[in-house]
């Protein structure tokens, strides 16, 4: 499948791909509610495979949004600038998490030996968790670093 690139991204998909997989920044994830309102929240992510995968609790409400209409949009952005960042749009896919393997990529990737409360936590409940993963189908970029500097 295919990736379109917005005719406006400030980055090439080899630059946008580049990013996602650099860029240790939350990802905010939005989906469709069950009663239609969109809804967003913010998730670690790894990027390869050309996918966002998350790791995410079975029980969570977005959990099973994203099941029922896994029609998804994204952001992975700095909050401050000079602003940069990547959105997109895609389609969820869920699957049991088989061996944790994802949630322990995310714990290095965000926190490192930083916390190893949380992450002892996190791990604690591994056996409920979702991997979670998104196919973008058109992506985007914006880079203001140059027009802000």
């Amino acid at each position: 499948m295919t990736v379109d690139i917005g005719s406006n991204s400030a980055w090439s998909y080899d630059e946008i791909e580049s990013y996602l997989t650099t860029t240790a920044l939350p990802c905010r994830l939005a989906c469709t509610t069950a009663d239609g309102y969109p809804h967003v929240m913010s998730l670690w992510y790894l990027y390869r495979g050309g996918q966002l995968w998350f790791s995410v609790q079975r029980s969570a409400k977005f959990t099973q949004w994203l099941i029922d209409d896994p029609k998804c949009g994204f952001e992975i952005a700095v909050n401050e600038p000079p602003y940069v960042g990547v959105r997109g749009r895609g389609t969820a896919n869920a699957t049991p998490a088989a061996d944790d393997a994802v949630l322990r990529e995310l714990i290095d990737r965000f926190l490192g030996d930083d916390n190893p409360g949380l992450a002892n936590w996190l791990l604690s409940r591994t056996a409920t968790e979702i991997t979670l993963t998104v196919r973008p189908h058109w992506l985007t970029a914006w880079d203001y670093r140059t027009r802000m500097a």
